[in-house]
């Protein structure tokens, strides 16, 4: 017997505006129980008074009443979408590891071509597919990303010693860089 997906997921696929990466682990996993055990997951920071990401989030929105009129339950609370501090938003993406499988998100740069992952800072898009799941315990909304786009390397560094290029040449192992 088929296992029924609990998932269904709108016709339309999303890409976000360009915005800013952060806590993003696409090239190795991150894992920690606290955080939803062990994932690919990407954050991208947009400004919600760009007239792109207006469009984009009443695009969501959209797609998400529809999923949801098909069950008969009004738009829910998003977790994945959160308002921050400083005026910004952030939309959060994840891709479990589960069941042994193993399926990183694809990372591409401006030619479609496989890249590194991006870094804090860099410019990047996120495509990704919404869904609606339901279970006896409740229903939401979640992006199931399919790819992240590098637009432009924003000078951040993936690996700290590269940050300090002078302790190489320093004259002692003690010298303190700061």
């Amino acid at each position: 017997m088929k296992k029924q997906n609990p998932i269904t997921f709108s016709p339309a696929r999303f890409v976000t505006p360009i915005g800013t990466a952060k806590w993003c682990h696409l090239g190795k996993p991150r894992t920690d129980e606290r955080f939803g055990g062990t994932n690919y997951e990407c954050t991208i920071v947009l400004d919600p008074k760009d007239d792109d990401t207006k469009k984009f989030i009443a695009s969501i929105k959209k797609a998400g009443t529809e999923l949801c009129k098909g069950i008969g339950k009004p738009y829910p609370d998003t977790r994945w979408i959160r308002d921050n501090d400083d005026g910004t938003i952030s939309l959060s993406f994840k891709r479990p590891i589960r069941d042994g499988v193993d399926k990183p998100i694809p990372v591409l740069d401006t030619a479609k071509q496989p890249c590194k992952e991006p870094w804090g800072g860099d410019k990047i898009r996120v495509a990704f597919s919404l869904g609606l799941w339901k279970t006896a315990m409740g229903y939401g909304l979640k992006p199931y990303p399919n790819g992240v786009q590098v637009l432009e390397r924003g000078g951040g560094v993936a690996n700290v010693a590269d940050a300090f290029p002078d302790l190489e040449t320093s004259e002692s192992a003690t010298d303190i860089p700061f």
